[in-house]
């Protein structure tokens, strides 16, 4: 099972800022950003190999009305491999990993 960092409410910069952030501390990391309903129908079908080779995730807090949000930070080889197994059951949850792999291939300059 993967363990959870929680982001609290009280933090003084909203989530976004908090993703650039990591983002820039790690920039050969693909940020990985899904509701919580994704995350959740995803989480089961992750292996334990796989997810030992992500970090834990962050959830954070929503606002107004905004859901929970997960972001899940990962090689771009373990992002491939999440979105092989989200494609059969999990279309939102696979829909957000393509998007954060174009995103990351985007800003690497990677094809």
């Amino acid at each position: 099972m993967i363990a959870a960092i929680y982001a609290r409410k009280s933090t003084a910069r909203p989530a976004t800022a908090r993703v650039r952030e990591r983002r820039r501390e790690n920039p050969m990391s693909v940020e990985i950003v899904m509701t919580r309903e994704s995350f959740d129908c995803l989480e089961k079908l992750i292996p334990k190999e796989v997810s030992e080779g992500m970090q834990a995730p962050v959830f954070l807090q929503a606002s107004g009305t905004t859901p929970h949000q997960v972001v899940l930070t990962c090689s771009l080889e373990i992002a491939e491999k999440l979105l092989e197994l989200a494609r059969p059951s999990c279309g939102p949850a696979a829909e957000d990993i393509r998007i954060a792999i174009a995103e990351y291939r985007k800003s690497t300059g990677g094809a």
